[in-house]
């Protein structure tokens, strides 16, 4: 037998072994669950292929659900991602301990390949935990908690849960509008301008100005376009881009919301160059100048002709 078969022998045996102790710890209805006795507020994430970055919880006023941030530039983060991070820190289902070397390589402990979370409530710390590679059934994943020397098979895609950069923990979230709670939308763009109001009872949308004549426009073709624009998320938010460097650029788009309690503007800017295919954005909804793909951009220049009824 080469060497080269001997390895490649040695290797299947390995897997075939994991594989059976993972199915075994899997089947066993004997699992530790190791939860912490408070929930934490400030998550400390470390990856040698996502960097760092720290997630700070903020309590809810008035009942409502509590909000994380990126520590240092105060950006919000998404709600779903980092909830789940947290929930996940605070209860882990341990599956049983596969082997005593903590930072093995082939469990992806290493120090290249390991991710560290660090949980605190506080100032003191209630979870560290160092993610490895998730198994052969990717349903589980290989970890070491609270420093132990050894390594545990965690229920879960651990990976999936904490594998982010900085720029996709944050929330990408623009605006998220009810259309019932709008009145009037106008948008102004090279493809046409149209406002649109809201008229008799129950109300329905109509164009109030643009397209062929005032009251014109079949109902529903502008319900649905205004379905589309209420909610909006950003493709990225570029970090060496100011609001203040738009001052005298030409808008491609300008699109304000009115509501009863005030207004929401869009205000879109070309791609810097012909091979760009983001748009440059600003919202009053929020502070930071955004990217929106050309896809999205072009849902905010419409032509108030295609809300035109068809024609039997």
């Amino acid at each position: 037998m080469t060497k080269r078969k001997s390895v490649l022998l040695a290797a299947l045996v390995f897997l075939c072994a994991v594989y059976t102790l993972q199915a075994v710890f899997s089947s066993r209805g004997g699992a530790e669950i190791l939860e912490t006795e408070t929930v934490p507020d400030r998550l400390e994430i470390r990856g040698n292929g996502t960097g760092s970055f720290v997630l700070v919880r903020r309590a809810a006023e008035n009942g409502g659900e509590d909000s994380w941030f990126l520590e240092g530039q105060n950006f919000p983060a998404d709600p779903v991602v980092a909830r789940r991070m947290a929930e996940t820190v605070s209860s882990l289902r341990l599956l049983g301990t596969v082997s005593a070397e903590a930072g093995s390589a082939a469990f992806g402990l290493d120090e290249s390949s390991v991710l560290q979370v660090t949980a605190y409530s506080g100032s003191g710390v209630i979870r560290r935990l160092d993610i490895g590679k998730t198994s052969v059934t990717g349903a589980q994943t290989y970890a070491v908690v609270d420093g132990e020397n050894s390594v545990r098979l965690v229920s879960g895609d651990l990976r999936a849960r904490f594998a982010f950069t900085a720029e996709e923990v944050r929330d990408h979230r623009v605006f998220s509008l009810d259309p019932a709670a709008i009145s009037r939308i106008t948008c102004e763009s090279a493809a046409g301008s149209f406002t649109l109001e809201k008229n008799g009872q129950p109300p329905v949308w109509q164009l109030a100005s643009g397209g062929t004549s005032a009251g014109s426009g079949d109902p529903e073709k502008i319900a649905s376009w205004v379905s589309s624009a209420v909610n909006l998320q950003a493709a990225g938010f570029p970090q060496d881009t100011a609001a203040g460097d738009f001052a005298g650029a030409e808008p491609a788009a300008t699109v304000r919301f009115t509501m009863q309690d005030g207004e929401v503007t869009l205000t879109l800017y070309p791609p810097v160059s012909e091979e760009d295919n983001f748009f440059r954005a600003l919202s009053s909804a929020q502070p930071w100048p955004f990217t929106l793909s050309s896809y999205t951009a072009e849902r905010y220049q419409k032509d108030p002709a295609e809300f035109a009824a068809d024609v039997p």
